[in-house]
């Protein structure tokens, strides 16, 4: 964004309640700006000055300023698109205006108003570091430590639940390690720029979907669009942050990732209980995820909220918890023996379930093949080829293809390769005999969004082997996609290079990653 579309220092913005002169500017996305702002403030006969953070509501995109006015104008071609953006900007921060004050672990917002053909929210000013970089400067937490930051945060993401809303965005550097009034640790969460409310039916509310996504801590299924009240993305963001604490370091990225290999990585670190929640909180699967403790089905609203971190409140006014730059000790917590019965009861059943199943298996059906057929995963696996066999459908990763006889491979329908990230499947070869898809051929198709593109050319590489060694072909440089706001164009991505065109609308290019995933 050019220097020229941010409001400059000393600019003077009046909103209902106070004067704010800018200072400088803390941070910029592709839907608005932050800056540090100073105002004087009265506590009866006595004025102070106090700092502030004001967001500001500026499509980077499809706005601009007008001349020395600083007031925020657009083109009419994207007029509606920014005044319905606008209208949600509003709303979501008169949401968090009401969620802020009724949570101490919620940045505060003190005032939403209009100006300059725009709007603003007004926040306060923490003072602190994120927790971020409170771990790079101390290195791994202790089990105790992370807890005590955790806790507030967990309970927090639990109350914004409780208001239809999601964060979307929780990681380390949205965390902001402060103290309250009277020196306790106060971790507050931050950044509300991917923010989503949704009503009693799980739409959302607002008409503009900001897509984005925090690798590490975004799940699988957030790469590729969540349009529904998902409180199980924050749950894994969650358990991906206390990963965080305890190793120091970034997690690998959802889409990498299998489950319980989180939790594997620091086994012997970290109680069994957390272990478990972490394994828990980062399932691939968004309704296999949860904390434990939580009850409920799959599809059962209380499956999807946080319950309570165990263990006693943090601070009271006698005792009152701070950060520290000096090593704590590890105070291992027991898993309490209802968990482990549950477990032993589990286990028991899957035994019993295994025993009594005398359904012939594939390799039954096919004594005549000359290998022993081996197990396939009827979940989608990354990089793995989706095939049609006897027993519906399978993913079978390349080193079970290689394993497979001729005659073995002939019992199955390939797909095409799936892609996790995007949750969809790359076909093998191209459509129609190979020839190219004009426009109209390739709308019939369930091509991916531009988000979704992206995600195609960051595993370019990856997926031309994987299509190589299922005996598919190399992928061309061109696919379409479709165009996320229903206009006529098409997205197009330049396969080699990573490079995203909109607009751009052409005939023969062929069509790539158009298969439904089963």
């Amino acid at each position: 964004m050019s220097e020229m579309n941010v409001l400059p220092a000393g600019y003077v913005l009046r909103g209902p309640e106070l004067t704010y002169r800018i200072i400088s500017v803390l941070g910029r996305g592709g839907f608005g700006i932050t800056y540090l702002a100073e105002a004087t403030v009265r506590v009866g006969n006595v004025s102070m000055r106090g700092r502030f953070a004001i967001k500001e509501h500026f499509m980077s995109g499809e706005c601009e300023r007008e001349g020395e006015s600083m007031r925020v104008v657009c083109s009419n071609p994207v007029r509606e698109r920014v005044q319905n953006s606008l209208k949600d900007f509003i709303s979501e921060a008169r949401r968090l205006h009401k969620v802020g004050v009724d949570h101490p672990n919620i940045v505060r917002v003190n005032e939403v108003f209009e100006a300059n053909g725009t709007a603003y929210y007004v926040m306060e000013c923490l003072e602190g570091e994120p927790l971020s970089a409170y771990v790079k400067r101390r290195g791994p937490l202790a089990e105790s430590e992370m807890l005590a930051i955790m806790r507030p945060v967990v309970d927090a993401v639990r109350y914004l639940h409780s208001a239809r809303m999601t964060h979307l965005d929780i990681k380390p550097e949205n965390i902001m390690l402060t103290h309250d009034e009277n020196d306790a640790l106060r971790p507050v969460l931050i950044d509300f720029g991917l923010a989503k409310h949704y009503d009693k039916d799980g739409r959302p509310t607002s008409t503009i979907n900001i897509l984005g996504c925090s690798d590490g801590y975004a799940p699988m299924e957030q790469y590729a669009g969540i349009t529904t009240f998902s409180p199980a993305a924050d749950c894994y963001a969650l358990g991906a942050t206390m990963w965080f604490c305890l190793t120091g370091k970034t997690p690998a990225k959802s889409t990498a990732l299998r489950d319980g290999q989180l939790a594997a990585t620091i086994a012997g670190r970290a109680s069994d209980e957390i272990l478990s929640m972490i394994d828990s909180a980062c399932r691939v699967n968004q309704y296999d995820r949860t904390f434990p403790g939580a009850t409920g089905g799959a599809d059962a609203e209380s499956r999807k909220q946080l319950p309570r971190l165990k263990e006693k409140p943090l601070a009271t006014s006698s005792t009152s918890t701070k950060l520290v730059d000096k090593p704590r000790r590890r105070f291992p917590v027991r898993i309490v023996a209802v968990c482990a019965v549950a477990i032993a009861l589990i286990v028991a059943a899957i035994l019993a379930l295994r025993s009594c199943d005398s359904a012939p298996t594939v390799a039954e059906q096919m004594p005549q093949m000359d290998n022993p057929m081996p197990h396939f995963s009827t979940s989608p696996i990354d990089m793995a080829l989706c095939a049609e066999g006897p027993d519906g459908y399978v993913y079978i990763t390349a080193d079970q293809w290689k394993e497979l006889s001729k005659s073995q491979k002939s019992s199955f329908k390939p797909r095409g390769v799936y892609l996790a990230a995007g949750n969809f499947l790359v076909e093998l070869r191209d459509k129609e005999n190979g020839k190219g898809m004009d426009w109209d051929a390739a709308m019939k198709y369930n091509l991916p969004s531009k988000e979704q593109g992206r995600i195609f050319c960051d595993n370019n590489t990856a997926l031309n082997n994987a299509l190589r060694a299922f005996g598919g072909t190399e992928m061309d440089e061109w696919y379409w996609t479709k165009t996320e706001y229903g206009s006529s164009g098409a997205w197009t991505v330049y396969m080699n290079h990573g490079n995203v065109y909109s607009f751009s609308k052409t005939n023969t290019f062929r069509v790539r990653a158009v298969a439904p995933v089963p």
